[in-house]
This record gives C-alpha cells, structure tokens and sequence, in this order.
C-alpha cells in the first residue's frame, strides 16, 4: 500500500470555521460527506443490512480522515465520539469555549467569528442558550 500523499489541514486555536470548510472538501472528494449531516445511528434506522454497512464504511472512513485532520491536542475531546458527526460536534462545542477576544483585537471580527461557531453548532443540533 502506498502512502497518503495527502497534507491534511490541521485545526488550530483560531481557523475552525476555514478548518471545518476545507474538511467538508476533504470528505466529500473521499466520497463520506453526506455521513456528516445526521448521526450514523439515525441514519442507519429502517435501512437494508447492505445500506448499513455502506454506512458504518463510510463514517469509519470519516473518523479516520477527522483524526489525521486535528493534532494530539485535540484527540482528547474526540475519543469518545461514536460517530464523525459526533466528532465534529465535540470539535464545536471546544470551539465556542476556548473562544476568546484578545487584547488589541477587533471585536467586530471576534463577535462574527463567535456567530459563526454558534451557527456551526445549531447545524450539529445544539442549541445556545443565552
């Protein structure tokens, strides 16, 4: 077998948002972007058993290229996820509480980064309380 010749992007303190984006275009080329939109589990309810392990494929395949998309920093917060879609989630959720504003910044640019990530997570289903 031959190596991946692939540079993964990393996620970092402060490039979730282009992170997440060029992660969508990593899944979706490896054909497992669609295992993204809904946990794994839902989606495999009422299916054929064929369809199902199409899916479970796919979400491991999805896992896979999210771990060798984020550093050993952030494993921790994605070990316990059962599902890519469960991994993102978790990758959001650290997101939004490690955002801070930085002295000297601009804090319009820190209040559409912060809606942003909000708007991220709702799509995962989440919701934010005031």
């Amino acid at each position: 077998m031959v190596a991946s010749q692939h540079n993964f992007p990393q996620l970092s303190a402060s490039n979730f948002s282009n992170w997440k984006f060029r992660l969508e275009c990593l899944l979706d080329e490896r054909q497992c972007k669609d295992i993204m939109e809904v946990k794994v589990t839902e989606k495999c309810k009422g299916v054929s058993p064929q369809y199902n392990k199409e899916l479970l494929v796919k979400d491991a395949r999805a896992r896979s290229i999210i771990v060798q998309c984020i550093t050993d920093q952030h494993i921790e917060y994605v070990k316990d996820a059962k599902s890519a879609f469960e991994m993102t989630k978790c990758l959001k959720n650290k997101a939004i509480m490690s955002l801070k504003c930085k002295m000297g910044a601009d804090l319009e640019e820190h209040f559409q980064q912060f809606d942003r990530l909000v708007r991220d997570l709702e799509e995962t289903g989440s919701k934010m309380d005031e």
